[in-house]
């Protein structure tokens, strides 16, 4: 009895071994081709995932700048800091050096820092250290530099003791007035000859589209068409760049 059984293990062995072989080449080279048909197809979806994921936190970030000029102001009669010094982190004032006052608007922790991670648009510091975005001086929005109105002219906001003060409440209309935008970063101000080229080698950061603070403090997604076509409406009659 226990011979038969042995016997019939060991057939069982060889009929279930019989059908254990390894891959062929041509099954091999079909899985790998189906896993780069795969791969082709995902890809491209995650890049816009991801692009879609730091615009997002873009819009959030700006809005978060929306609510610290929107305090400022309450605080100050209407007016914001100097354009000249929105994303410093410090800088010369009076008789002494100063952190920026929008800091504390903006959030806790290390002020400096602060204001070198919230200058930066999420889809370029994500490329960067926490390290590198503590001790960075770039950043990617550019703030305006508004025309005010001069007799029937309008011209570009002139400084009061090296000064440049935006009231929002001489803001014909607010919630198409530009404060700040996606940009790259190459000055901190931007006016309306010089926004085109600000803009024009980011198109691909949020997939075509910029997002851009307005006076209101409303955040919106903006193309650069609709950039172009914003621009070239003459400066008396151009809401973005325009105070009384």
């Amino acid at each position: 009895m226990f011979g038969h059984k042995a016997a019939s293990i060991g057939t069982e062995h060889r009929l279930f071994g019989s059908h254990h072989h390894g891959f062929t080449l041509v099954e091999l080279l079909v899985v790998i081709a189906i896993i780069g048909i795969l791969s082709g197809l995902t890809f491209p979806m995650l890049k816009r995932a991801k692009a879609k994921a730091y615009g997002a936190a873009c819009v959030n970030q700006l809005k978060q700048w929306g609510m610290a000029f929107s305090t400022y102001c309450d605080d100050y009669g209407g007016t914001l800091l100097d354009l000249g010094h929105w994303q410093s982190t410090m800088f010369d004032w009076g008789s002494g050096t100063v952190t920026n006052p929008y800091v504390k608007y903006l959030g806790g922790g290390d002020p400096e820092v602060r204001m070198r991670t919230m200058r930066l648009c999420p889809a370029i510091s994500a490329k960067m250290s926490k390290d590198v975005i503590a001790v960075t001086k770039l950043y990617s929005y550019s703030a305006n530099q508004p025309y005010t109105r001069v007799s029937e002219t309008y011209q570009l906001l002139s400084s009061t003791n090296g000064q440049r003060w935006v009231n929002l409440k001489k803001v014909p209309n607010t919630a198409e007035f530009l404060l700040l935008i996606d940009s790259d970063g190459t000055a901190y101000t931007f006016r309306q000859t010089t926004l085109l080229n600000r803009v024009k080698g980011i198109q691909d950061r949020h997939s075509g589209a910029m997002n851009a603070l307005f006076g209101d403090f409303h955040v919106q997604s903006l193309t650069y068409p609709r950039i172009l076509q914003q621009v070239a409406v003459p400066i008396d009659q151009n809401p973005w760049f325009q105070m009384d």
